[in-house]
């Protein structure tokens, strides 16, 4: 990334749908410029626009963080266990960390009562997991919102 990748992608974490023309006279340079930057971050999954939400502001929605442990038989296939996690259609994202968990997810749900199937059934079913803690995000602060899952706003997943 240079200076004007960055400059750019400070302007859309500010706002994703801010024109590629304001974006272009707000860096002095011309708006082929910036589309062809932002098309080139994106082809190089450098760059993803997604949809947040306030989670302040959200009704049916809870969001929950996943500390799981693995199994130390399985510790050498965290990347595996992390990509299956990150298949579950109410994971937003998943990251292998450091320190006494191996694994950080988070959930965005439609209410306590998906926790249940969340961890007893879906986390339960994949190999290597040992311990799960849940950790409920009762209010949010910040720039990043929470992720837009389709689960919460969709009735029949």
């Amino acid at each position: 990334l240079d200076d004007l990748d960055r400059a750019i992608i400070r302007h859309l974490c500010s706002d994703g749908r801010k024109p590629w023309q304001t974006i272009a006279e707000e860096l002095n340079v011309d708006e082929k410029t910036v589309r062809n930057r932002v098309n080139r971050l994106r082809e190089k999954n450098l760059l993803r626009l997604l949809p947040a939400m306030d989670g302040n502001h959200l009704e049916n929605c809870l969001v929950v963080l996943l500390a799981i442990r693995a199994d130390p038989a399985y510790r050498t296939r965290l990347q595996e266990i992390a990509r299956e996690i990150a298949e579950l259609p109410v994971i937003s994202w998943v990251g292998v960390i450091t320190g006494r968990w191996h694994i950080v997810a988070e959930a965005v749900l439609r209410s306590a009562r998906d926790l249940a199937p969340l961890k007893l059934e879906q986390l339960a079913a994949i190999p290597g997991i040992s311990e799960v803690e849940e950790l409920i995000v009762l209010s949010h602060h910040g720039r990043r919102g929470v992720p837009f899952v389709p689960s919460i706003v969709d009735p029949s997943s």
